[in-house]
């Protein structure tokens, strides 16, 4: 069983509203270009948005620090990750946003060319039929990747005023490639860490396939927050103009 651990701000919807900040505009509830209204104004909001915004309770995302993710998809091989810097997610790309008005719900897809992660490592089990165990310095990067995260949301009133708020939401991505090193393997036994090593790189897609059910959930959960963060604060009339439920 995986999970992951890390420091996000858990919200409570706030009495007094916010407006949208500057860095993120309207669009109109009726535009039938809605989608690549949102896509537009979200690309160009990604440089302001990952600096974090307290106001609104969003955490500093350039770069995103964990003290602790444990990668854990329960067959393999088990990696407890401290000390965590994450870089890049300001690069990402939104390429494809779909927004349900029914439901309501969203959809985006977007791309990180290279996703950067590093911190210390504690490791534990196999990769295919090799044992695989030490702790040191990792450094893992994300090659071309494409994320897809999708949300529904349900509308709830308070002092008269609709605001959203996450009722589900779900993130997945494939890569290209991957990369990951892995220092003091083997408790130091250089060789036989720089082996493994190159058998890692050549075998990536089986850490990558271990780790990605966790990975995808830390993802996920730092979106959430982002989008919680504006949800819990800004009405919806305040998001969209000409908003009618």
């Amino acid at each position: 069983m995986f999970k992951t651990v890390f420091l996000v701000v858990q919200l409570t919807f706030l009495v007094n509203s916010l407006k949208l900040p500057s860095y993120l505009n309207q669009c109109s509830f009726s535009d039938p270009n809605l989608n690549d209204c949102i896509k537009i104004n979200g690309n160009k909001a990604i440089s302001s948005l990952v600096k974090g915004d307290a106001k609104y309770k969003i955490i500093d995302l350039k770069p995103f620090k964990s003290p602790k993710i444990v990668l854990d998809s329960g067959k393999h091989l088990k990696i407890v990750l401290t000390d965590v810097t994450v870089n890049n997610l300001d690069h990402l790309v939104l390429n494809e946003i779909k927004f349900d008005k029914s439901k309501p719900g969203l959809y985006f897809k977007g791309s990180i060319d290279d996703l950067s992660l590093e911190g210390l490592y504690n490791m534990t089990g196999q990769i295919l039929v090799l044992p695989l165990n030490g702790e040191g310095n990792v450094e893992a990067t994300l090659h071309e990747g494409e994320y897809v995260y999708e949300i529904t949301m349900d509308v709830i009133t308070k002092k008269n005023t609709d605001y959203y708020k996450i009722k589900s939401s779900k993130v997945d991505y494939v890569l290209k490639r991957g990369y990951f090193h892995f220092d003091n393997l083997f408790n130091g036994n250089k060789e036989l860490g720089d082996r493994m090593n190159q058998f890692i790189d050549e075998n990536w897609t089986v850490i990558a396939d271990e780790i990605k059910p966790a990975l995808a959930e830390t993802i996920r959960s730092v979106v959430d927050s982002v989008f919680s963060g504006y949800f819990s604060t800004v009405p919806i009339k305040d998001i969209f103009s000409d908003y009618t439920k």
